[in-house]
């Protein structure tokens, strides 16, 4: 399901937050249905972008370690780096599916930890629940992604 999460809180070019999370399986119904017009691949590091190329220009990918006891390196901060680049610089009108490995728990972080930099923890926390009730979600966020998103939004502040 397609919604803007923020509508009154968009990003610096006006993009209201308007996605959906899914796992890398199910991107592609979307995607061929003309409902997105931009896509946000998270895999574990080594691991293989499920068809990404057929996305052209508007797909963006990112590795980010998803185990627990990984360390948090400066790899990870870079890539969070990254993503809150290609977010900001999203248009008002697009359309971005995030999509990842294990039923998509990575990318409801990596949202989480987006939708926090602009409403806070607790808010972006319920929007998170939200999401997972309107999408087949079993998995909370991955919890190594989101301490790593308070680390960084923690430097920030």
């Amino acid at each position: 399901m397609m919604r803007a999460l923020l509508p009154d809180a968009p990003n610096p070019k006006g993009w209201p937050y308007r996605l959906m999370i899914t796992w890398e399986e199910k991107a592609w119904v979307p995607w061929q249905e003309g409902l997105v017009t931009h896509a946000l691949s998270i895999m574990p590091p080594g691991g293989h972008h499920f068809r990404l190329g057929e996305l052209g220009a508007a797909r963006f990918k990112v590795w980010l370690p998803f185990e627990e006891g990984r360390s948090l390196a400066q790899v990870v901060d870079d890539e969070l780096a990254y993503i809150e680049h290609v977010v900001d610089d999203l248009p008002a009108d697009a359309a971005l599916i995030v999509f990842s490995w294990r039923l998509g728990a990575p990318a409801l972080a990596v949202v989480t930890g987006l939708l926090a930099r602009q409403v806070g923890w607790e808010k972006a926390g319920e929007l998170g629940r939200e999401l997972r009730q309107t999408i087949p979600l079993a998995r909370p966020p991955t919890p190594v992604l989101l301490e790593a998103w308070r680390q960084r939004l923690a430097v920030k502040d």
